[in-house]
């Protein structure tokens, strides 16, 4: 892996990171209207978005042919495997992407980057946004999972199950690619609350004094939040396989009372149950019933409820090889017991 050295003058780049229908294309909005300028070749505006993208379609393009290069696409829910980041096939890409990254934006010295698919890109990306020269911050957004499944099955006819496998797989994988990065979270519920708080805080949080003040900035602010745009409410967790609720959780609290670093070894774990799930099953959407299917026996596992119900044998089955691999991997400390601790102690006897 080689790279090449980074044009003269350092800029910031704010990577904006969220899952499909989160509520990104608002907040990169909101950037740009405090002064991050819009890419040369902007994404068209769509029905499904009428207040614009605030994409690059150059970019979006590209990620698009870095995401078949990995054997996955925007509906994929596999983590892409850390070997494909390594490969040396990965420096022309880093190199094309440098190049569109400059044709895109020039020489700004602070722009903005949005696009859902870079959640599983992110090591791809930190390389292009260093070799064009650019410091990297990252402002993660998330929402419910319920109501992104559902605008999804509006939009795409995704299942459910496979939109909340899709909502953890890039969460999962942005947060993850980003932790010794800068970085703050928030959440839609807020950015469509209360915008101008929410962007006061980003700035603080992150050091970052936009070209526009806030308040000169609002009135283009509020125009990009319209409430009656939000087809999709959902008010409670309930219903969610523990898993999925459990990241969900960590992220409110991250985006209510900031980042806490002791969450990650719970996040690990979670990742460690979605990379052996995907090591067994396959890509197609039986496959996505089975891991879905997997998530909820481990999370009535996890809280001791009877597991004896019409869910597959293979998801039982794979639940309990999950937890025998987890059990190993404690020993050798590569995972912690986390969110398992009391079934992962009674497999390896106490």
């Amino acid at each position: 892996m080689t790279d090449i050295d980074p044009p003269a003058g350092t800029g910031t780049a704010i990577l904006v990171l969220g899952m499909h229908r989160s509520g990104t294309s608002v907040l990169n909005g909101s950037l740009t209207a405090l002064g991050c300028p819009q890419p040369a070749t902007p994404l068209p505006t769509q029905e499904e978005n009428l207040k614009g993208f605030f994409e690059s379609l150059p970019l979006v393009r590209l990620n698009n042919r870095l995401l078949e290069s990995a054997g996955r696409n925007w509906r994929s829910w596999q983590l892409i495997s850390p070997d494909w980041f390594e490969s040396p096939d990965r420096d022309a890409q880093v190199v094309e992407g440098m190049s569109l990254v400059l044709d895109e934006f020039g020489t700004a010295p602070l722009i903005s980057i949005k696009d859902p698919r870079i959640c599983q890109l992110v090591p791809l990306w930190r390389r292009i946004l260093r070799k064009a020269g650019y410091r990297l911050v990252i402002l993660n957004t998330h929402r419910h999972p319920v109501e992104v499944a559902q605008s999804l099955a509006a939009r795409d006819g995704l299942s459910a199950q496979h939109a909340l496998l899709l909502w953890l797989g890039h969460v999962l994988q942005s947060e993850r690619a980003t932790r010794d990065l800068p970085r703050t979270f928030t959440n839609y519920d807020t950015l469509i609350a209360n915008p101008l708080r929410l962007l006061n805080r980003v700035s603080a949080s992150l050091s970052l004094p936009f070209p526009k003040t806030i308040d000169a900035a609002s009135d283009e602010i509020l125009n990009l939040i319209d409430p009656a745009l939000r087809h999709h409410v959902k008010t409670a967790n309930t219903g969610l396989p523990d898993l999925i609720a459990q990241t969900l959780q960590i992220l409110e609290n991250w985006s209510s009372t900031g980042e806490n670093r002791a969450d990650h070894a719970s996040l690990d774990q979670v990742r460690a149950v979605m990379e052996i799930i995907q090591q067994r099953l396959g890509a197609d959407e039986e496959s996505t019933k089975h891991a879905f299917e997997t998530l909820e026996i481990l999370g009535d596992l996890q809280s001791g409820a009877p597991t004896n119900d019409p869910r597959s044998g293979k998801a039982s089955e794979l639940a309990r090889d999950i937890l025998s691999e987890l059990s190993e991997r404690a020993g050798r400390n590569e995972v912690s017991k986390g969110l398992f601790a009391h079934i992962v102690s009674g497999l390896r006897g106490g």
